[in-house]
């Protein structure tokens, strides 16, 4: 619809006026809401008078109506003067990620070796007491497994926990059985540990999670249901994103919904993406610019293997939405990693792609909120990136931006003060 709220108004007027990510975040959502309601009101009623509509959803985290109708109702909807657009509904073919990890489970007969924990320093992180407690990551992903070893007892629980937008599922369900990338993502940045030294980035952490892409596959309003319910209603400090829109260049169909985001300081990370090698390789949002506050970029999440090595299929910049702007942010371990399965309880299987690598930097967004609830994200995407390990040419580029993460390290600096 026409009518938005002004992200950058509410900012200087009310935001920078509040000092807890609370307040900042219930005022974000109460003037999301209270537009929604004053300017859906009108055209939920004229719409509905109409009998070539099926169904009609608002959406505050972008003032908006999703409609189930006619293409000719739609062209007469698109007329309206309140109607900035439309968008049609977008589903791929197929899933979103293809098969990066074996589909069979890993082998248990030696102890497993997590380096990619020791890689961005969480085990250091976790002697200083930052393993967690009390920050919830939210995923939106091709569902969850609440039952395994990693991510039972880590899970939330209660209404506000789970959202399935189709309504088919009431309580987790993982939908993409051959790699459980939902489930697997989980294990990663949260999980609770019951396989030698595996576990989460965070493991005291809590995790909720919405069913965006059934069996993998993209569908623009299924994600953007998601996305609304993460901001109204599970509300979590961290959203790890592993998705990006098929086919895209440079796509601001989501700017809106990830400055609002911002706004309400919960950190989203992006995968980088694994359509590497090759420059300008990147699609959105990973890429989006131009967001809350000030023009912010969305913090991407390249890819690593062991000794610092670049993951082959990493996507690369230059930012194909601004040259000028480094692409990834950062990077992370991406590669021979060890993600839950949720074939049982104590099921695994190798993982690899910037998926994982996301799940990681979430899991040490969770760290350094622990200790500094209040933290901002523009002040939490800083302590990373001046702490990253510089890898490849000197300085920040297109294949690892500024360098690897070192969690222990972000911690060391906010503890000194924060920047």
């Amino acid at each position: 619809m026409c009518s938005q709220v002004d992200l950058q108004e509410l900012g200087r007027t009310v935001l920078s006026s509040l000092t807890t990510r609370r307040e900042k975040r219930d005022s974000v959502v109460a003037a999301l809401l209270s537009l929604a309601a004053d300017r859906q009101r009108d055209v939920d009623r004229v719409i509905e008078e109409w009998p070539e509509v099926e169904r009609v959803d608002g959406l505050a985290v972008m003032n908006g109506l999703i409609v189930w109708t006619t293409r000719e109702t739609v062209t007469r909807i698109a007329g309206r003067d309140d109607v900035a657009y439309v968008l049609e509904e977008v589903r791929s073919a197929g899933a979103l990620w293809r098969q990066t990890g074996a589909p069979d489970t890993v082998e248990r007969d030696q102890e497993p070796d997590p380096w990619w924990l020791e890689a961005i320093g969480a085990p250091r992180a976790w002697e200083s007491g930052r393993v967690g407690d009390g920050i919830v990551v939210g995923f939106i992903d091709s569902g969850a497994s609440a039952n395994h070893d990693q991510t039972e007892a880590g899970y939330r629980g209660g209404m506000d926990s789970w959202y399935d937008p189709r309504g088919e599922a009431d309580s987790p369900v993982e939908t993409l059985f051959h790699t459980a990338h939902g489930t697997s993502l989980i294990s990663l940045a949260v999980g609770r540990g019951g396989y030698g030294r595996v576990r989460g980035v965070a493991p005291r952490a809590r995790w909720i999670a919405a069913l965006g892409f059934p069996e993998g596959r993209f569908d623009n309003l299924d994600l953007v249901r998601c996305l609304d319910w993460m901001l109204l209603r599970g509300r979590p400090d961290v959203i790890a994103s592993a998705w990006s829109i098929p086919g895209s260049v440079c796509d601001a169909t989501f700017d809106r919904v990830l400055s609002a985001l911002r706004a309400a300081e919960i950190f989203v990370p992006f995968a980088a993406g694994n359509q590497g090698p090759g420059v300008g390789t990147n699609r959105s949002p990973a890429n989006s610019v131009g967001l809350y506050p000030g023009g912010a970029v969305v913090f991407s999440v390249g890819g690593t293997i062991r000794k610092g090595k670049r993951f082959p299929e990493t996507s690369e910049g230059p930012n194909r939405c601004d040259p000028t702007r480094v692409f990834p942010r950062v990077c992370a371990p991406a590669d021979d990693l060890i993600g839950a399965h949720a074939f049982g309880r104590d099921a695994y299987l190798p993982q690899r792609g910037t998926s994982f690598s996301v799940a990681l930097v979430a899991g040490a967004a969770a760290l350094l909120l622990q200790g500094n609830p209040d933290l901002s994200v523009s002040q939490l995407e800083d302590a990373l990136i001046a702490t990253a390990l510089d890898l490849g040419a000197a300085g920040p580029d297109n294949v690892f931006g500024h360098g690897q993460i070192r969690v222990d390290l972000a911690v060391d600096r906010i503890k000194e003060g924060i920047r």
